[in-house]
């Protein structure tokens, strides 16, 4: 009678098999925990959308949707609203996509990225006249979240529908743009989140006026301003609060750097170069004030711009293209020029007193 031995499993073929099946156990445990934190954050993120809805519409903000759905499950986390509709009715503005996307992370659902696609509309309200205007980007998107947001904009071009506008613009493009905000505690006085800070980065932006004299065409504009008593100003920009309350705080606005090129759409104006350090507040009157430092070259495309657009007289603009003529041929191509803002105008201060450049208008 023959019998026959039971297989002979080794010490070395079970290890074997440990190594085969102990990473697939660990990676479906992987998958299984990140499709858990996956509808967690789908869950999250339908709360934060409808907080932000919610808030919106408290502080007076139309937001209008057809269907809201979540998709992208493994990758990414992505809310799809058909139809979106926002807008200030008190400002005169709304805005409308044909969908608008929100990307988030499944484990920082809090920090939400807007994406429209398609044509936007946006519809404003200009010296009692209704308008529309049409919205094609590669790129348009913002970010949001508690503390910091952002936009970034490539290759944009919007228009009025009908060619004419009350802003006296006929197209405005965008070749790119970046810009964000980050608000952070004051330590030293020991108040949260009381800090501003905004940077930004563009090139290439083109604005047609309805004339050829009032194109702009800015080349280059940066930035890093922070401003102080933040939740006093934004109140007072909101026209919830008032400036003479954020004066009275102590607020004002840092510029540690501005630059900007601007010239025009003739090629034979020279393209300005501006740069901007100083600070900023508001007066017992709500005009602006501060100290700047101004480091300007090939004014005369600046001061034609100003003059094109109203907001220097012809008359002013000589006396000040003198005053910079004098100081660029002692100082070079590029001069550095103070500015005061005091008692609702901007001068250039020079040792024989100041030189009016602009009238301000105080802050409602």
């Amino acid at each position: 009678m023959n019998q026959s031995t039971p297989p002979n499993t080794s010490p070395a073929k079970r290890a074997n098999r440990w190594l085969l099946y102990g990473p697939l156990a660990a990676g479906g445990l992987i998958f299984a925990i990140y499709t858990v934190i996956w509808m967690v954050g789908a869950n999250i993120m339908r709360d934060e959308l409808d907080n932000w809805i919610a808030d919106q519409k408290q502080n007076g903000f139309v937001v209008e949707h057809g269907k809201i759905s979540v998709e992208g499950y493994p990758f990414v986390l992505r809310g799809k609203l058909m139809a979106p509709v926002y807008g200030n009715p008190a400002d005169g503005w709304q805005w409308q996509a044909e969908r608008l996307y929100v990307d988030t992370l499944p484990y920082d659902p809090t920090r939400l990225i807007l994406m429209p696609y398609g044509e936007q509309v946006v519809r404003v309200t200009a010296d009692r006249r209704q308008e529309t205007w049409r919205i094609n980007a590669a790129v348009l998107k913002a970010s949001i979240s508690e503390t910091a947001n952002g936009i970034e904009i490539r290759d944009l071009v919007a228009a009025p529908e009908d060619g004419t506008s009350a802003t006296d613009f006929s197209r405005i493009a965008v070749g790119s743009l970046r810009a964000n905000t980050y608000i952070r505690d004051d330590e030293e006085a020991g108040l949260q989140q009381d800090i501003g800070q905004f940077a930004l980065a563009a090139e290439e932006i083109a604005i047609d006026g309805q004339t050829s004299e009032r194109d702009v065409r800015i080349r280059l504009a940066d930035a890093s301003i922070d401003a102080s008593r933040l939740p006093a100003l934004m109140e007072a920009i909101g026209g919830r609060g008032s400036y003479s309350n954020w004066r009275r705080q102590g607020g004002e606005v840092l510029i540690t750097s501005a630059r900007l090129m601007i010239g025009s759409s003739d090629d034979s104006i020279p393209v300005s170069k501006v740069a901007l350090t100083g600070n900023l507040s508001v007066d017992a009157s709500n005009y602006p004030t501060g100290d700047l430092t101004a480091s300007i070259s090939d004014h005369s495309g600046l001061l034609s711009l100003l003059v094109n657009y109203d907001l220097l007289s012809a008359g002013n603009a000589r006396d000040v293209d003198g005053t910079l003529s004098m100081i660029s041929s002692a100082m070079g191509n590029e001069m550095r020029v103070p500015l005061e803002l005091e008692d609702g105008r901007a001068r250039i201060k020079t040792p024989l007193g100041g030189v009016t450049i602009a009238r301000l208008e105080p802050l409602q």
